[in-house]
């Protein structure tokens, strides 16, 4: 809780204490995170430089193959964008989006945001959120519509990657 809001809300109002103290408990959950429920395993398909203003910002187009809940086979296809928030640490920020597809061609799409760093093996991590929306309100994807998620990500030099998801409860 930041103590300058709480000194101001005791010298101006017990009010206002009432809802910064309120405002602090609501969001302050902390995710349960259990079991995965989206695991995949992706390949780079294309990589680009986007821009070289405030360092390099380096754009990586994948897709690969994905498993919801252990049982539900998607296709994914997506890009990602990074920039480096640090060079001299090796770490960076990144935004992305994508599509996951079922065999059958239903939909959900997703945007992601990042940090992430390049470890001294090579290996690109990330950790992230994503942001999935449904594209039909029934139907085997229905279920991520509105669905936060949080991620973490690995990827060897050749590209290839694998994302673990859990949902955010």
């Amino acid at each position: 809780m930041n103590t300058n809001i709480l000194t101001f809300g005791i010298t101006g109002s017990g009010i206002l204490l009432l809802l910064v103290m309120t405002f602090g408990s609501a969001y302050s959950q902390t995710p349960t995170l259990g079991d995965p429920f989206y695991v995949e395993q992706t390949k780079a398909t294309g990589i680009r430089v986007l821009d070289v203003t405030h360092g390099p910002k380096i754009e990586v187009s994948f897709a690969g193959n994905g498993t919801i809940n252990g049982t539900m086979n998607v296709m994914d296809i997506g890009t990602i964008w990074t920039i480096p928030t640090n060079a001299s640490e090796n770490e960076f920020y990144g935004q992305g989006q994508g599509v996951l597809t079922t065999q059958q061609g239903e939909m959900v799409t997703y945007t992601q945001q990042a940090t992430g760093e390049i470890t001294p093996e090579g290996k690109v991590v990330f950790q992230g959120t994503m942001f999935f929306k449904a594209l039909s309100p029934t139907g085997q994807l229905a279920s991520l519509n509105n669905q936060i998620g949080v991620y973490n990500y690995e990827s060897d030099l050749a590209g290839n990657a694998v994302r673990q998801v859990w949902a955010w409860r």
